[in-house]
């Protein structure tokens, strides 16, 4: 798989089967923030009962105006928190997403917390999403045209790249629909023993692959931040789309995971914009190669 950095992912997004626009998606006019609605989104949390009997507490983001069909489900990073993705969540909701957030078991805000052995965490991350998306069907849409984009963080990334087709050990994504997009934001490599090497070589899901030049958890001395970039490089051509952004780190800089309070900066913006145009199926911001790794 070819890298794709800087000028030359610029080229490669505009062209990748990734972004070809979908029916029912809107124009790539709609994702403009100068353009963003002006009532911010009602947010608020409710609790679902998963299959296994747990009770899964769900952060819902609604747009002022629901103006997509699909729903976005977020998996957040190990011992996080949906609420720490706020300044991603929140613009997606105010593109006209509804977002589910479910708080996972090993969050450091669940209650709880600490009370399963660790080897259950992707189990129960899996029938997470699997709730929240049961929960969406009973309440926005139980017809056929029902569909949601799958976007995680770190261990939530490789829960939303597991629901596009990732083959993980003692993971079952079956019995939901398939995402129409996966978005995967610092997604981690294969791991002897945890992931296996060959976990994303059946990737069919248009995904959208993210990271930053100090990118360095979860990844191995030799490969650096590049560990990453591993599925994006390992799912079949055409599949997936990367964006390598200078100088971020795991969190984006404080933007979210482990947020601080900060003011957003152009990089920010960019992220943001690329984010919502991947789901939209629509043309990456202009903007964008002015923050990413020069080409090698």
């Amino acid at each position: 798989m070819p890298h794709l950095w800087g000028a030359l992912l610029l080229c490669a997004l505009l062209t990748s089967p990734a972004f070809a626009l979908a029916a029912r998606q809107p124009d790539a006019e709609t994702i403009d923030r100068s353009k963003a609605l002006s009532t911010a989104p009602l947010i608020d949390a409710f609790e679902a009962t998963a299959r296994d009997g747990r009770t899964v507490s769900i952060r819902r983001y609604a747009p002022a105006t629901q103006t997509q069909n699909c729903l976005v489900v977020f998996s957040h990073g190990y011992a996080s928190k949906g609420a720490s993705y706020d300044r991603i969540l929140i613009p997606l909701a105010e593109a006209g997403y509804r977002v589910y957030a479910p708080l996972h078991v090993d969050s450091t805000d669940h209650p709880d917390n600490g009370a399963y052995p660790a080897s259950q965490n992707t189990p129960f991350r899996i029938a997470d999403v699997k709730t929240a998306l049961a929960s969406a069907r009973s309440r926005l849409a139980k017809d056929k045209d029902f569909c949601w984009l799958a976007v995680g963080h770190s261990f939530g990334a490789l829960i939303s790249q597991i629901f596009g087709g990732a083959a993980f050990p003692d993971a079952d994504p079956s019995g939901v629909p398939e995402p129409g997009r996966v978005i995967a934001l610092s997604p981690p490599g294969p791991i002897p023993g945890l992931i296996p090497a060959d976990a994303f070589d059946a990737i069919q899901t248009p995904m959208l692959v993210v990271t930053g030049s100090d990118d360095l958890i979860m990844t191995t001395e030799a490969g650096g931040w590049r560990d990453h970039l591993y599925s994006h490089e390992n799912a079949p051509e055409g599949v997936s789309t990367a964006a390598a952004f200078n100088g971020m780190d795991h969190y984006f800089n404080g933007l979210y995971g482990r947020p601080v309070e900060r003011p957003l900066t152009p990089a920010d913006e960019a992220l943001i914009e690329l984010i919502i145009s991947f789901a939209n199926g629509a043309e990456p911001p202009s903007s964008l190669a002015d923050y990413l790794l020069p080409a090698p």
